[in-house]
């Protein structure tokens, strides 16, 4: 039965998959593409590097996910882009998690990388075949109805993350350059400016 089963679900993935993977492959060579330029020749914070690379392929994989993956037709753009930046946040957190596990018990950043490519692909896969592009189950209705109803909320929650993350690569990128307390500062201000600009234009 649980064969039955898999086999089922195997064959459920042949319409997208190969084509999500196309997609990875495109997203993926402008992700290590960015993390090696920041990494070898801007000499940023592996971390920071990769997460970097990471928004660039979420990018460029919503987009080519859309038309070309899973063929919406869509017009809730708002909507889609909330859920497919849901789960590539927990996607990114996953993957920088196992990445700074692997470097701690000493993998080569570059192959641990490949490995954090490696899991997020996966469940982003997932995530956005049964979460950000499904409409055919009563959950992902209600989820929708959900985003759609705290919509604001919601945007002011990632505004927030996004002014904490840039405090923290302030913080890591300019750390060895300038005076703590001062450095503390700038990254709070400069954290403040852009959520007070982004929730201006939201």
């Amino acid at each position: 039965m649980l064969v039955e089963k898999f086999i089922r679900f195997l064959k459920d993935q042949k319409k997208h998959f190969p084509k999500f993977v196309v997609v990875g492959i495109i997203s993926t060579i402008f992700n290590y593409a960015l993390f090696y330029l920041l990494l070898k020749f801007i000499f940023l914070n592996y971390l920071i590097s990769a997460g970097a690379g990471y928004v660039l392929g979420v990018f460029i994989g919503f987009y080519l996910n859309k038309v070309f993956t899973f063929e919406t037709r869509s017009t809730k753009y708002s909507l889609e882009i909330t859920k497919y930046l849901g789960v590539y946040s927990i996607s990114l957190v996953l993957g920088l998690l196992l990445l700074k596990g692997l470097v701690l018990i000493g993998v080569s950043i570059l192959l641990a990388n490949f490995f954090n490519i490696g899991l997020t692909t996966v469940t982003n896969y997932f995530g956005s075949k049964y979460l950000v592009f499904s409409k055919s189950s009563f959950v992902i209705k209600r989820l929708d109805y959900f985003i759609y109803k705290y919509r604001h909320f919601l945007k002011y929650i990632l505004i927030g993350i996004f002014s904490i993350l840039i405090e923290i690569s302030i913080l890591i990128i300019f750390g060895s350059f300038v005076e703590k307390y001062l450095l503390t500062l700038i990254g709070f201000l400069v954290g403040m400016v852009f959520s007070f600009f982004a929730n201006l234009i939201n």
